[in-house]
């Protein structure tokens, strides 16, 4: 991430297969792996173990789905994000880098900037990985625990349109 944008960190996302090669590439001092239930996730990367969060929903947006993402998940997300040191690097990622991971960059991002800001920080998750398309599920819950339900509206609106 770019911080003369003036955003206080950088986060990178990538998918589970690419996530040891962009730990070493970015730098990363802190991940936030979103997990499918059961699948194993990398943990070689030295960090101590509060650094790396794991967390195991579907990539669904669909609430009543027992694998959902939930709210204990996001507030989790949102917890870690603000435990992010300024100038550093988050790394999350998901299955494919595509849905979870980019949501929970955005609502963390969003959280560190405020909701002013909130649609550069979505714009700042799609220059980060162009391929991005947020779990509307995830940023709605992320905005209501945020209370910013004006804000959900609009970002959820934003992140249906560009899933396929």
């Amino acid at each position: 991430m770019n911080e003369s944008l003036g955003f206080p960190f950088r986060i990178a996302i990538t998918s589970r297969v690419l996530l040891e090669a962009a730990f070493w590439r970015y730098g990363a001092s802190r991940i936030l792996s979103l997990a499918n239930p059961g699948k194993l996730i990398w943990h070689e990367h030295q960090l101590e173990e509060e650094r790396h969060l794991t967390l195991a929903f579907e990539d669904t947006i669909d609430p009543t789905l027992p694998l959902a993402p939930r709210r204990e998940h996001i507030e989790a997300i949102l917890d870690f994000g603000r435990l992010v040191e300024p100038g550093s690097t988050l790394l999350i990622h998901c299955e494919a880098g595509i849905s979870r991971s980019p949501a929970a960059g955005y609502l963390i991002l969003a959280q560190a900037v405020g909701p002013e800001r909130a649609a550069e920080a979505l714009e700042e998750i799609h220059r980060v990985r162009d391929i991005a398309q947020p779990n509307p599920l995830m940023i709605r819950i992320g905005a209501e625990i945020l209370g910013w339900p004006e804000i959900s509206k609009a970002m959820t609106d934003r992140a249906l349109k560009a899933r396929p």
